[in-house]
């Protein structure tokens, strides 16, 4: 990780703590906006088996107070229904998306928060030489079960709406494929969940994608790219949603 050099107290008047970390000049594993590698995809879940191995969740008590999955996609919901590209979601889109909220809040249980990177995104874990740095740590914390696995995939997915639907299905599949491979194979997650391990790997990725067709998509901006990239997402939502034996009716 960066050195820190110094480290602010919060200051109450200003709302404000405040950080100054050692520079590094690395670069991420994963390029962003292209198209990767299933190699470069295994390095980085590389760096992330060698994290789960480092957690010492005791020093974080568990909450005992946390929001519902189903809070948390409201929240998401309240921001894009504020959003100028809001109705690019139909009212059908929204009234799909809830009944999955709504399904998946009763899955995913305050009970599993595992303690995790909770921002681990492809720019948080770079290379330099032999070394790797791991950035972002202020994000240390309790979230769902595997949520530091679907992070980065998301929005990674998310940066590729300028390439062809094939070449997006292409790199979804590489990336669940290896994700799925990287937590039945941790020792870590192995322990935690044993024979639930790939039913929590298939709601964190629906999760992930839930997530991203409620309003981290907007991001895209164009409004054709979205539409092309909704219809792919919804898709494999589909998808987990049937290996969940999950109905909407």
């Amino acid at each position: 990780m960066p050195q820190t050099f110094y480290q602010s107290d919060w200051d109450n008047h200003l709302k404000l703590e405040y950080y100054i970390f050692e520079k590094i000049e690395a670069d991420p594993i994963i390029e962003p906006y292209k198209l990767t590698s299933e190699k470069k995809i295994l390095e980085f879940f590389s760096i992330w088996q060698e994290l789960k191995k480092s957690f010492v969740p005791a020093i974080f008590p568990k909450p005992k107070v946390y929001d519902s999955y189903w809070q948390r996609f409201n929240k998401w919901r309240t921001i894009r229904l504020n959003h100028k590209l809001k109705d690019l979601l139909t009212i059908e889109q929204d009234e799909k998306l809830k009944k999955v909220a709504k399904k998946l809040d009763r899955l995913i249980t305050i009970k599993n928060l595992e303690f995790c990177h909770k921002h681990l995104s492809i720019y948080d874990i770079k290379k330099k030489g032999e070394y790797y740095y791991i950035f972002s740590n202020l994000f240390y914390g309790w979230s769902y079960p595997l949520y530091d696995s679907v992070f980065a995939f998301e929005w990674y997915i998310l940066g590729l709406s300028d390439y062809s639907k094939k070449e997006i299905e292409n790199q979804l599949q590489k990336w669940t494929k290896t994700i799925l491979l990287s937590v039945k194979s941790n020792k870590t997650t192995q322990g935690l969940y044993q024979k639930d391990i790939e039913q929590l790997h298939n709601i964190s990725v629906a999760e992930r994608l839930c997530a991203a067709l409620n309003l981290d998509i907007l991001e895209i901006k164009d409004p054709n790219k979205i539409k092309k990239m909704q219809a792919i997402l919804n898709n494999w939502l589909d998808a987990y949603l049937t290996l969940l034996n999950i109905t909407l009716e």
